[in-house]
């Protein structure tokens, strides 16, 4: 492919989660130990002590005392709770998440298991595919796709799978973007399915919802090209920062971090993830610029920076919505322009 030359960016996930690369219709997650395991529920309760005199002694009695409400979702491999949930909360197997994976193979025959994983200890696993049949070059630019599948076990996040975007040159990811029956264009929510007693019905719906996904991109490839192929204005990134990041803090700490921000974002411009591509100067590659500082350099408080930046860049953290604003400011100009 032509733009094979251009990867410049470390990738988001480097360090996070297991390098697979195999057809999902061949994944076995059961030969991987760190993903090979279950939960089971355990009953939560706590002990009461009672006093009372027996033969002039004080006996002491420990009563066991159910809790009727809550319960623990405890790991079947090590024992160990992952956390407490509701009494009604409904459990999805990590054999339920990767036999869906795996039969995602009917969609897409080129589909592979790129990465999958675990996150705080197994409270989130997830997987992400590789879709090479929708990918879309711009000269020595291009454009990726994933599908992220992730489920929390202990009810801190649920069922989700969310077709995402890469680019390789600055490796930004991005929710994929999609044209609405009411025309609207705009980044991918995906889908998130409750812990529920419905979640085989829920899951059967999200891989129809995978089917208009692929059918979809089409509206990707469409969208791209026109920013891609739009000269940006003068002083558009000036614009595109104030809408995606809003007005300075008017504080001394917020206004160094602001221009620190920026000046990092233009940095981008002038540097190989940028210049010198067939894409250089449009409205794509300016928002590509800013998106590019979300996914690798803004600011992380995390003790676990690597796992918190790729939760912030994939699943649901800021960085998602300040996405959402560039994108919308992005295109609105580019489809004025076009």
């Amino acid at each position: 492919m032509a733009y094979e030359t251009a990867f410049h960016r470390r990738q988001t996930y480097k360090g996070i989660g297991r390098e697979i690369n195999v057809p999902v219709g061949q994944f076995d997650y059961t030969t991987l130990p760190d993903l090979n395991w279950g939960t089971y529920d355990q009953e939560m309760t706590s002990y009461i002590d009672s006093k009372e005199m027996i033969d002039g002694k004080e006996v002491v009695t420990r009563n066991r005392i159910p809790y009727p409400h809550s319960k623990y979702i405890v790991r079947d491999d090590t024992n160990f709770p992952l956390g407490i949930v509701g009494k009604d909360y409904v459990s999805v197997q990590n054999s339920e998440v990767f036999s869906f994976v795996k039969g995602l193979g009917e969609f897409d025959l080129d589909m592979v298991v790129e990465r999958a994983g675990i996150m705080e200890g197994g409270r989130t696993v997830w997987c992400l595919c590789k879709m090479p049949s929708l990918s879309l070059e711009l000269g020595t630019d291009a454009l990726e796709s994933r599908l992220l599948v992730a489920n929390g076990l202990i009810g801190n996040r649920n069922y989700i799978v969310i077709p995402q975007t890469r680019r390789p040159s600055c490796s930004n990811f991005l929710s994929m973007i999609v044209k609405g029956r009411n025309g609207k264009v705009g980044l991918s929510k995906g889908w998130s399915i409750r812990h529920s007693t419905n979640m085989a019905d829920r899951m059967l719906e999200a891989r129809t919802s995978i089917i208009q996904t692929i059918e979809a991109w089409n509206s990707t490839q469409e969208i791209v090209e026109i920013m891609a192929g739009t000269k940006a204005p003068d002083d558009f990134i000036v614009d595109l920062i104030a809408a995606t990041f809003g007005e300075k803090k008017g504080s001394k700490k917020g206004d160094t971090l602001a221009e620190n921000r920026n000046k990092a974002i233009y940095r981008n411009l002038q540097s190989e993830t940028s210049k010198g591509l067939t894409t250089e100067g449009s409205i794509w590659s300016e928002f590509n610029a800013v998106t590019e500082w979300l996914d690798h350099e803004s600011i992380i408080r995390s003790e676990n920076k690597e796992e918190a930046r790729f939760e912030n860049n994939l699943f649901d953290g800021p960085s998602i919505q300040k996405k959402e604003r560039a994108f919308d400011y992005a295109y609105s100009i580019a489809a004025a322009l076009a």
